[in-house]
């Protein structure tokens, strides 16, 4: 059998998970695109309960300035990170994460449908400002060179907000403003469900699009559903074929099957192992 040598182990352990990440992951991707593919585009006025796909413009009663750009968005979420470094390597850390809370809506030529984003994925337009605050400019380590408009929004936060910024003052942050901006092109799939919270709802809305109680997919973009579709694409059989070679790999060093006593035994468990993979990967997608 293999070695001993707890390093590796801990490799070998780790080359099959990365596999098996690629494998669960590349087959989410399939049956979401398979999902798209399988669901026509509706337009408001014909849209009933279930699982729908609407594409449109984003509109809203009342579109608020993004917090950072000041651009009226129908939807936005701001997030902060700090840059570690231990020796040689580091990475972004987040700190920082709020999300405008108001519904808003999709519209077309027929009408347009109230959207409530709690829960929701989103692939949405975002502005990245990275660099040092800095006591807003005063004398320190690091010279404050964030972007004005950021140093703007943590000026304008209450004081617990702001205080999580300030304990980044000497380290390398960088902000992210997601929004989607009021008359964007809109993409969503998910649920037409009848309206759980009327408040803000005008008198001839009954319906409302969300992550459903049974499917609970909701997807929301800025992007076409062509493009939506690309996306998910991209890398998807790699991720699958790559990963199930990966495993392959790993387990056969595992079992040394050049020992011909367990090379049978070998084969049998590489087998049995990735049909069971696959089946639970389905079936949980399937049920999401």
């Amino acid at each position: 059998m293999f070695s001993d040598d707890p390093n590796l182990i801990i490799f070998l352990v780790s080359l099959f998970f990365v596999g098996l990440w690629g494998i669960i992951s590349g087959l989410k991707n399939y049956l979401f695109v398979t999902k798209i593919k399988n669901t026509a585009v509706s337009n408001v006025a014909s849209a009933a309960i279930g699982l729908v796909e609407l594409a449109g413009r984003a509109s809203a009663d009342a579109p608020e300035p993004g917090p950072v750009s000041g651009i009226p968005c129908v939807y936005w979420k701001v997030t902060g990170e700090y840059y570690y470094s231990s020796g040689k390597s580091g990475h972004w850390d987040k700190f920082y994460d709020v999300t405008s809370t108001k519904r808003f809506y999709i519209k077309d030529d027929t009408g347009r449908m109230r959207i409530d984003p709690e829960g929701g994925k989103t692939n949405i337009v975002s502005e990245r400002y990275q660099g040092h605050i800095a006591v807003y400019g005063l004398l320190s380590k690091e010279p404050a060179d964030m972007d004005e408009k950021v140093i703007n929004y943590i000026r304008s936060l209450d004081r617990e907000k702001t205080a999580e910024f300030m304990q980044h003052e000497k380290n390398l942050i960088r902000v992210t403003e997601y929004r989607i901006a009021d008359n964007d092109p809109l993409y969503v799939m998910g649920s037409v469900e009848p309206l759980r919270d009327t408040s803000g709802a005008g008198p001839d809305e009954t319906l409302e699009i969300r992550k459903g109680d049974t499917d609970k997919t909701l997807y929301i973009s800025t992007a076409s559903e062509r493009q939506v579709i690309d996306k998910f694409s991209s890398w998807m059989h790699v991720k699958i074929f790559g990963g199930l070679a990966l495993c392959t790999a790993v387990l056969f060093g595992a079992l040394n099957l050049n020992e011909p006593e367990v090379q049978d035994w070998g084969f049998l468990i590489i087998i049995l192992f990735f049909a069971g993979v696959m089946v639970f990967s389905l079936y949980k997608a399937s049920v999401r």
